[in-house]
């Protein structure tokens, strides 16, 4: 784990089996209402429908709060996903995290998560 990245950042999957973690701490994290929340897939190994479908509803989340959203993407397979899907035409990608930060306009600190690999998010 990169020790730059806050407690809850993980690499791995997101699938049936993880999405409910990840969902948790999305929801955690959204509720102390930051100005802007950034979603980092970038050490994503394998990232399935339920990955899709809770940037969907992060997105939709975000945005009746006025929260700033963007989801970072550096992975093929992960961008792939999002391209069939249409998902990249409705969210906001980024390639890099820094990329991402730098174009949110951040007014108090962010919160920004990675998917969990299997263990619970501290």
């Amino acid at each position: 784990m990169n020790s730059r990245r806050p407690p809850g950042w993980r690499s791995g999957e997101v699938d049936m089996s993880t999405v409910g973690v990840l969902r948790a701490e999305v929801a955690s994290r959204l509720n102390s209402r930051p100005a802007a929340f950034v979603i980092d897939l970038s050490d994503v190994d394998f990232f399935a429908s339920t990955g899709i479908s809770l940037l969907m509803e992060t997105g939709q989340r975000t945005g009746r709060d006025g929260i700033t959203f963007a989801v970072v993407v550096t992975r093929r397979h992960v961008l792939r996903s999002l391209e069939v899907t249409g998902t990249d035409n409705v969210l906001p990608l980024f390639g890099t995290l820094t990329k991402a930060l730098a174009t949110l306009s951040l007014h108090r600190p962010s919160a920004a998560v990675t998917p969990p690999a299997g263990e619970p998010v501290a």
